[in-house]
């Protein structure tokens, strides 16, 4: 097959939505990044590391975005799982005032357990070449791209920097495990 050709985009509407982006952000007391899977299928995950670092925002995965940014430096705060997963994480992602969605698919993969529901008129969704900001939706708008013109108009928010969290060291897997008939439990 043909590859598809590059979506057209207008470059002023770009710009006017990554300004909204950055006014809501900047205006908010929690402000948080939630990555999904279509920044790994656009390639942009250095640009989503570096937007986190430029404006001090922590930044969590969905669960069909786990291990994206990994080894990039973003000042990552682990997987959103809801009630299933880390009581920190949880809190951060359903306690943000400004819930920036960078390609999170709005499914019960990656929602299905949530035990609050994320008010979707509070967050702003980029995903599938839009932004859904409340009841402002600009058409139209490539991912990279707001990704680009948010890194050109983007400056530290008026908050400290998030804290460097340590990704935990991978444990080799054991190898040569007697065949004993104990039960196998968790380590």
């Amino acid at each position: 097959p043909l590859p598809l050709p590059p979506p057209a985009w207008d470059a002023e509407a770009v710009q006017a939505c990554a300004r909204e982006v950055l006014r809501r952000l900047a205006a908010a007391s929690q402000p948080l990044l939630l990555v999904g899977i279509e920044i790994r299928r656009c390639g942009v995950e250095h640009k989503v590391a570096q937007l986190a670092r430029l404006l001090r925002v922590p930044v969590a995965t969905t669960l069909m975005g786990r291990g994206l940014l990994a080894g990039l430096d973003a000042p990552l705060l682990g997987t959103y799982l809801g009630v299933a997963g880390d009581a920190d994480v949880t809190r951060a992602v359903e306690e943000s005032d400004a819930l920036l969605m960078l390609g999170v698919l709005l499914s019960d993969t990656n929602f299905g357990v949530s035990a609050r529901k994320i008010d979707l008129r509070g967050s702003i969704l980029a995903l599938d070449g839009q932004v859904a900001l409340g009841h402002h939706v600009y058409p139209d708008i490539p991912i990279d791209a707001l990704l680009d013109a948010l890194l050109e108009q983007g400056s530290p928010l008026d908050r400290p920097a998030p804290p460097a969290v340590s990704q935990p060291v991978p444990q080799p897997v054991p190898r040569g495990m007697p065949e004993d008939g104990a039960p196998v439990v968790p380590g």
